[in-house]
Parts: structure tokens; sequence; C-alpha cells
């Protein structure tokens, strides 16, 4: 009997389907069901080929509206296909191009410093989590052109959409309402920047229109608006990792931090959304029937892209359990091998365009994180909690308290039990 996942998905997270990464075949496939419907989960470099492929798959309604629009915003671009997404992602795409994020690190360096000059150093886990939302909260604010008010209750707000997001309970309440006070103040942004000619990137939002050359309502802009600065606070949850990634390689300490380099660092960051995905699965729909590793899939049916398998996939990478930097020293990655932002092309398909601007944002926070703690921390994941986050292991007794985490072979997620 095909299973049903939807529950599944939700009560095991990133645990979700482990033994994914380890079925044979060039083509691990699933058939399944979500919502009661038939659909197909797929991994590896080939399923990351079809995932995004314009002429198979769509984002419309992949994703149930509840969920995407707590996330997203209603008639957000990530929900759109065809002439209408590639207008719309040229929005972005100028909002988040090379001079726009150079323009962001001078930002997000003051606000580094405005946030943690003076006070102690945050201990790895919730307390850096937390300044970690408060410097990019700011920067994107600032850098977005919406000013500095209420800068903390505004990033936490952010923060909470994106922590509510395929939760249920209070989590997802929370959520809601940030939401809704975030899309209130965004409405406000767009009307006030509609009546200024600034250059900011609230100015391009203002005056961005459809593929019809109008304006776009005054509720969509500010969804494209929070579409900006959401996934720039969003990248608390990488950074806050840091530590735990030094916990597994403390040698990379000095080469990612004060005295190391660029070079480095950017390895580390590749690593870093290699290894612990933001996600466990993304969903498109089949726009044609399609026959996918022996399995036939209806049109309208759901494909699940397995990321954590498909980013751990041995087919593709060396130890892909291991948290090893070293992979990428003098290597980009190819926009199939794994999905840390979506894959294929940027400027034609359904891969974020704020990928490099979180490489660069990554790159600077991962040199002063990684000055913040001593490498003693001894950290833990709730692997079935999504988004997750490091947090202090429980004290323990007996022999081993005190000791330090083990990473045995299978990282941070075992791969069978």
């Amino acid at each position: 009997m095909t299973p049903e996942v939807s529950l599944s998905l939700l009560r095991h997270g990133y645990r979700f389907q482990p033994r994914m990464a380890e079925m044979s075949g060039p083509r691990p496939t699933l058939p399944v069901r979500v919502l009661g419907r038939p659909a197909l989960l797929v991994a590896g470099e080939e399923a990351v080929r079809l995932f995004y492929d314009r002429d198979t798959m769509a984002r419309a309604g992949a994703v149930p509206a509840p969920l995407s629009e707590e996330l997203f915003g209603a008639g957000a671009v990530h929900g759109t296909d065809g002439a209408r997404h590639a207008h719309r992602k040229e929005l972005h795409l100028s909002a988040l191009g090379p001079d726009r994020v150079e323009e962001l690190m001078g930002v997000l360096e003051r606000s580094w410093v405005a946030v943690t000059s003076g006070v102690a150093a945050p201990r790895p886990g919730r307390e850096l989590f937390d300044t970690l939302t408060e410097v990019l909260g700011g920067a994107a604010l600032e850098w977005v052109g919406v000013g500095t008010r209420d800068v903390r209750r505004r990033s936490r707000d952010l923060m909470r959409i994106v922590d509510g997001f395929g939760s249920v309970g209070p989590r997802h309440l929370r959520g809601r309402m940030a939401r809704r006070r975030c899309q209130a103040w965004a409405r406000e942004a767009v009307r006030r920047a509609r009546t200024d000619p600034g250059r900011t990137p609230v100015h391009e939002v203002a005056r961005a229109t459809d593929e019809g050359g109008d304006l776009l309502p005054v509720d969509v802009a500010a969804v494209e608006l929070l579409n900006l600065v959401r996934p720039l606070v969003a990248v608390a949850w990488f950074a806050a990792l840091v530590p735990m990634a030094l916990q597994e390689r403390p040698d990379w300490r000095e080469r990612v931090g004060e005295c190391g380099d660029d070079e480095s660092r950017r390895a580390f960051v590749h690593e870093l959304r290699r290894h612990y995905p933001f996600v466990p699965v993304l969903a498109a729909r089949a726009t044609r029937d399609i026959e996918w590793g022996g399995h036939h899939l209806a049109r309208g049916g759901r494909v699940l892209l397995h990321v954590v398998a498909t980013n751990h996939d041995p087919r593709t990478w060396e130890e892909p359990w291991a948290f090893r930097p070293e992979r990428f020293e003098g290597v980009e990655p190819g926009p199939y091998e794994y999905v840390p932002q979506g894959g294929g092309d940027v400027q034609r398909g359904h891969r974020c365009p704020g990928e490099p601007a979180t490489v660069e944002v990554l790159r600077f926070l991962v040199e002063r994180v990684a000055e913040l703690s001593d490498g003693q921390d001894d950290l833990v994941l709730d692997t079935t909690r999504m988004p997750t986050a490091p947090t202090p292991r429980p004290p323990r007794a007996g022999p081993d308290a005190g000791a330090g985490v083990r990473h045995r072979r299978g990282g941070w997620l075992t791969r069978s039990r």
C-alpha cells in the first residue's frame, strides 16, 4: 500500500525517509501519497534536473496555500510559472544584483558592530541565534530602505514567519500573526515609496509592474518586499550552526576565523549549506504524465525532492555524511549537485536569486562567529524540528557526563536506525 507521508514529514522532520540516500539504482524513487494524492519522492542529482525542468514541473499549487502563503505570502513569485514568473523574478534579480550585495555587506558590518559592541559574547545556541536575528534583521531593514524603526520587534517577527512554516500548534499560530504584522508595515512602506523617487530596493519594489505593465497591487508588492528581507533574516539558522560544524572540524577554526582567508570561508559556507539542509523536502507539480524510476505519475501529481538525501547522495559526494569543507576548496558547486537554495539556472528557473547574497553574508558571519567560542561547546540538533538550530546538550549523569559531542559515522543525522 502506498504510504501517506504528510503527517510523517511533520513528525520526523529531517529524519523523514532516512534511507532514501542509500537506495540502489540511478534514480532513487518512492511512490507515496501527499494529502491523499499520488506523488513521487525522488532524490539525487538526476532528480534535481527533473525537479527544475521548466517544461515538466510547475510550482503553482505544489505547496498547500496555508503553508505557502504563511512563508512566501499570497501572490509571491515562488508560486508563479512561465512568463509571469520570469517577469516577476527580474525584480528580485535586480534588487539582489552585485552592487546591491556590496551595499548590503557594508550595512551588515555596521549592524554587527551596533548589536555586539559593549556586550558579552553570545553563547552558542539560542543566545547566539537571537543575536544573529537582530544583526541580520537590522541590516536587512536598513539595506532595503525601510529604516531602523522597531528593528528588534520586526526582526523577531520575520524570524517567526520562517519558524512557523511547516509546523502545527502555537509555533504555527505565532508565525501567522507575525506575517500579518509584517504585511501591514510592508504595505505602508510600499505606499510611502510610491510617492518618493528614491533608489533603494523598497523603491524598486514599489515601482515594479506585472507582465502587463501595471503597478503590482500594494499587497503583492508588500509580499515581495518581505521576500527580500525575510530570507536574509533566515540566514541566522545557517550561521547559528557554525559552532556545531566547528565541533566536528576544529581544525578549520583558524582557517575561517580572523586570521583565515575568504577562500576557506567560502568553502566552509558551501559545506555548511550542503551538510545542514534548511528543509527536508521541496515540492512541485508535474505538468504532464511522467515515468521516473520505474514509476508512473499522472499530470498534476506532486514530485517531492528529498533535499537531505540529495545533499548526502553517495553517488555525488565522497563521505557524504562527513563535514568536509575541503571538498569545495577552489570549486564552486554545480547547478544540480545540491539544493541549498534551489537548483538549475537562477536566471530562468526557480533557483533563489538571493543565493550569492546568502553566501557573502554567511562568509562574513562565519568569521565573526568562529571567534566567539572556544570550541568546548556541546551542542545537539533536534532533527524533528523544522527549521532546526543547535542547542546545548542537557546535562548527563553517569561516567560520560561532560564528554563532548562524538561525531560518529552518520554525522548530525544518523542514516538508519
